[in-house]
């Protein structure tokens, strides 16, 4: 059995609200970007100073602060602390890139 189609007022309020998560979605790639370049550039510095490019003290002061910050926003822990793991294995990855 086939689900009827939803009437044509909640189809254009659908749409309305799947271009906002576009926009976001489109934001947020923008931000990952940003956060690259920069990360290349922690990368190269820590590279030509010889520092280890993990800093376990600073990772645990970033997630403590992006948790709080996060709670404030009401954005789920569990959610916020995967996507800041993920980020920072990215992170990680494009800082070693340009080792030799």
């Amino acid at each position: 059995m086939n689900p009827k189609p939803a009437p044509k007022k909640v189809q254009k309020k659908l749409l309305k609200f799947r271009h906002a998560i576009d926009q976001a979605d489109r934001a947020l790639l923008k931000a990952f970007q940003k956060r690259a370049r920069v990360s290349e550039r922690v990368g190269k510095l820590k590279r030509e100073f010889n520092l280890p490019i993990v800093q376990p003290e600073r990772w645990k002061v970033v997630v403590e602060d992006r948790v709080k910050q996060g709670k404030r926003l009401k954005i789920n822990e569990a959610f916020l602390r995967n996507i800041l793991e993920l980020i920072h294995h990215e992170s990680i990855r494009i800082q070693k890139r340009g080792k030799k």
